[in-house]
């Protein structure tokens, strides 16, 4: 951060597509194992990836197969309530 150079970690070593690269470009990346402990409390998760994600596990977390097919354990997200108007919740 300090010269310019670029590092790239892996995060999810079983990515198909990041193992192509990895093997066509061994020094491509390094584990998150090699991340400074100063680096690693900076790490967030993307908001927007997980707004995507959230919406299938109000019925995907089932397990129970009964449970599933006649939708008895629904999550629902939240409203809020901002200005006076009723909004989705944003995730966070």
């Amino acid at each position: 951060m300090y010269d310019g150079t670029v590092r790239l970690y892996v995060m999810d070593p079983n990515d198909p597509v990041l193992a192509v690269y990895r093997r066509a470009f061994p020094a491509f990346s390094k584990t998150s194992s090699e991340l400074s402990a100063d680096l690693k409390a900076h790490l967030r998760y993307p908001e927007d990836l997980f707004s995507i994600q959230d919406r299938p596990y109000t019925t995907f977390h089932m397990t129970v197969p009964q449970v599933f097919y006649n939708r008895e354990d629904l999550w629902v997200l939240p409203n809020e309530t901002y200005a006076g108007k009723v909004a989705p919740m944003e995730s966070y």
